[in-house]
């Protein structure tokens, strides 16, 4: 048993006391998000960009400070198996079972990217025949539609590759496809739904570029 008098029972009662406010504070942000998304959706899709760039950069500083104690010696580093689920798949798995679900997987990418394709199109079709924009919206305007455009071609790469087996292909299409969505996601929320698929994709994509199954 734990002494109450201790720096370790002070400690982990500490940390329950921070954990209990920040799970008060993710119920109120919860509430705010719920009544956004009702009445002021704009401001629903600016709230999460904002917890977008926040997340990033809390993650981006953890990652700091743990290089730094590392390099200092404060922290041992352990190294942690992050291919047991893998290994464990490829030994206890017959290869026929493999290849059907990593052909699964790679016709359902192949979908999702012409899903990404199609919608793509759709936009750029529209942004040419609505009245431009005068002024910053214009300019705006331009950016989206050339990320559209760019979105077309690296969801296209995707799917040509994994269909012909093109491994160059297949990496570099997956990579800007997913450095186009989180651009779009962060800049154009409101198709987010469709970023969110194109980020799927491009995932999927590279594992199995990695995996070496196109």
């Amino acid at each position: 048993m734990v002494d109450p008098n201790s720096k370790t029972f002070s400690r982990i009662f500490k940390d329950k006391k921070r954990v209990r406010c920040f799970l008060y504070a993710e119920l109120i942000y919860a509430l705010l998000l719920l009544i956004t998304v009702i009445y002021a959706i704009q401001i629903f899709f600016r709230l999460i960009t904002i917890q977008f760039v926040l997340v990033l950069i809390c993650l981006i500083i953890s990652w700091a400070y743990n290089w730094h104690d590392k390099k200092n010696g404060k922290v041992v580093a352990v190294k942690k198996d992050h291919t047991f689920f893998l290994r464990t798949f490829m030994e206890e798995t017959t290869v026929q079972k493999q290849k059907a679900i990593f052909r699964a997987v790679s016709l359902i990418t192949v979908i999702l990217s012409f899903v990404i394709a199609t919608f793509s199109c759709s936009e750029i079709f529209t942004d040419l025949t609505v009245k431009p924009q005068p002024g910053q919206l214009a300019i705006i305007e331009n950016i989206l539609t050339y990320a559209d455009t760019f979105y077309v071609f690296t969801a296209a790469g995707i799917m040509f590759g994994l269909l012909f087996g093109k491994k160059r292909l297949t990496r570099n299409s997956s990579l800007a496809t997913i450095f186009i969505s989180l651009i779009l996601l962060a800049f154009h929320p409101a198709f987010w739904w469709i970023y969110v698929i194109g980020l799927m994709a491009g995932g999927v994509a590279y594992i199995l570029y990695r995996l070496n199954q196109l």
